[in-house]
């Protein structure tokens, strides 16, 4: 993606070299360039969400796991990184965030999700129950609304929660199917704000029941 920056080249060079119009080429730039910045953008991110200490320069966390990555045309990427091994932790929980999260948002979602495991941990250590694992997911698996542009008229009918709630549930189950204790495991789940997000949790509960 930087090398296709690269090449696209400066507003000004592109639009004197350009054979549309001034006004035509500058909206070209600007839609081009804006694409390409935010995937690129998207990318540092997820690689520094991944990373030892959030530090690219420090190489891959082995104990952060990428657990979903998908393009859907016309929306943001969508990603879960866990902290911790979920097919292997007794306990697991599920961070769901709301409006205006985006994949530059992951960083900051998985040192969330590394805050929620240190605390299980020491709940864990309290109980007696120290030798216990503890998996800690951020889930971005859906395109919440902004508050910046016209999906922010999409939060009122909870549409994009409706979307990503069969994907949600199936995350879940996903999750029961592949850790070793099975539907044993302590599963979760958190939601910020974005109300349609608890009317989610509750569809997922009943799509699991299902």
């Amino acid at each position: 993606v930087q090398r296709q920056l690269n090449e696209l080249g400066s507003r000004d060079d592109f639009i004197r070299n350009s054979t549309l119009d001034d006004q035509t080429a500058a909206a070209v730039y600007t839609e081009r360039f804006g694409a390409l910045q935010a995937r690129l953008d998207n990318a540092k991110a997820m690689k520094e969400a991944l990373s030892v200490n959030g530090d690219p320069a420090q190489g891959y966390d082995p104990d952060r796991y990428l657990m979903l990555l998908e393009f859907p045309e016309g929306r943001d990427p969508r990603a879960a990184i866990a902290y911790g091994n979920p097919d292997t932790a007794e306990h697991v929980s599920v961070t769901v965030p709301g409006m205006d999260t985006h994949p530059t948002s992951m960083p900051s979602m998985v040192n969330e999700a590394n805050a929620i495991r240190t605390e299980a941990e020491n709940q864990l250590d309290l109980a007696g129950l120290g030798n216990e694992q503890v998996a800690a997911i951020a889930w971005l698996g859906y395109d919440p609304p902004d508050t910046t542009d016209i999906s922010v008229f999409e939060a009122p009918s909870q549409g994009r929660a409706d979307e990503a709630a069969p994907d949600l549930a199936e995350f879940y189950r996903g999750i029961n199917a592949t850790n070793e204790h099975g539907s044993d495991v302590h599963l979760s789940a958190f939601g910020h704000s974005y109300g349609s997000v608890r009317s989610e949790e509750r569809r997922v509960g009943k799509e699991c029941r299902s």
